[in-house]
């Protein structure tokens, strides 16, 4: 299939219609754009560290977003619009592929592997349990062969859901936070189906041409966030300060990653409870268990509340100190709130019922 056939003229105005003269599916392609409303706040690089392993070339990474109907894995789920972009020097491309009518399925993932089986790596937004999954599926029905080329994928949603889950694990919420974008008359991903349904059936392709605008706002979003991702990750091996917080990035099975990661927080200057409490966690994963105490108690001192859970299970399940958690239980117990005090109750019961202590006074 000659591929400059598949190629359409991306709309350039609200009253120019997007339903083709014949049956097959488009490719809407922007050549060297950026996000839409606004620049690029991150320094380019042509080399990005996403898994504090090893730099892998920009030029290299497809990023991949896609709408479908519904959600799940059935097979009137059809991805009917699959973005992607990538990197040519320091411009990015953008391609987004639209079924203009189900039967047109096969051949636009045909046309999507044309394009994919020239990069090593895959970016996606929560791609490893939906995006993925659901191509793998759609090559399944028409009983073809899924094409994983890929030596590796970067799914965004794990990575800031383990360096920054005070974020709200949605895309447009990452955006706002970490890049300082809020999108404006931005239609939800969710009304994708109607879409795509009023376009089927009554060639209305008004809300059809917005979610054009939010998956190629997505796919462009994928690639700020992954600069954005990089200099993070730089600066656990630079050792410098970090610029946002790490909570559960203790969680990593990477040795290497975890050794960075605690030798960053050490060598912050000023440190707050929190970081007391990741390095008590990252102890208490060596099974440092005194200095995993420690550091939870030091964080509990400063106002890192629920630090003390952690710190009083190592007092009486590990270093054999059932006596002392229950003193420091009688202690703080009528400084907490009442959530704290629940909490703190149960541990207390628990500890006199396996050691059948009775009330230790402070």
């Amino acid at each position: 299939m000659n591929k400059k056939a598949l190629l359409s003229q991306f709309y350039s105005n609200k009253e120019k219609k997007i339903l083709p003269e014949e049956e097959t599916f488009s490719v809407i392609k922007e050549p060297y754009s950026r996000h839409i409303e606004f620049p690029l706040k991150f320094n380019f690089v042509k080399e990005v560290l996403l898994n504090l392993k090893s730099s892998i070339k920009l030029e290299s990474i497809l990023f991949l977003d896609v709408e479908c109907i519904e959600l799940g894995f059935s097979h009137r789920n059809i991805p009917y619009l699959i973005g992607v972009a990538y990197f040519k020097g320091e411009q990015l491309q953008t391609e987004l592929i639209l079924c203009h009518q189900p039967a047109q399925e096969e051949p636009a993932l045909e046309y999507l592997i044309s394009i994919w089986k020239d990069f090593q790596y895959i970016c996606t937004f929560n791609g490893k349990s939906f995006d993925i999954p659901l191509i793998k599926s759609r090559f399944n029905l028409f009983k073809k062969r899924f094409p994983n080329n890929f030596l590796e994928h970067f799914d965004l949603y794990h990575i800031i859901r383990k360096t920054s889950p005070h974020f709200t694990n949605r895309l447009i919420a990452c955006e706002k936070n970490i890049l300082g974008h809020e999108r404006k008359d931005d239609l939800s991903g969710s009304y994708s189906g109607q879409a795509y349904y009023e376009y089927l059936k009554y060639q209305d392709d008004t809300l059809l041409k917005q979610i054009i605008l939010h998956n190629k706002a997505d796919v462009h979003t994928l690639a700020l966030l992954c600069l954005a991702m990089n200099e993070y990750c730089q600066s656990y091996i630079k050792q410098k300060v970090i610029p946002l917080k790490a909570p559960k990035i203790y969680k990593l099975s990477d040795k290497n990653s975890t050794f960075l990661i605690e030798t960053s927080l050490e060598n912050k200057k000023i440190k707050d409870g929190e970081d007391y409490y990741y390095l008590s966690e990252i102890a208490r994963k060596k099974k440092q268990r005194i200095r995993a105490t420690r550091l939870a108690i030091k964080a509990y001192r400063l106002n890192y509340s629920k630090a003390i859970y952690p710190a009083l299970s190592q007092l009486y399940l590990y270093l054999k100190k059932p006596q002392l958690a229950l003193k420091i239980i009688n202690f703080i117990l009528p400084q907490e709130e009442a959530r704290v005090q629940v909490k703190l109750i149960e541990i207390k019961e628990k500890i006199e019922r396996k050691y059948s202590l009775s009330n230790v006074n402070s």
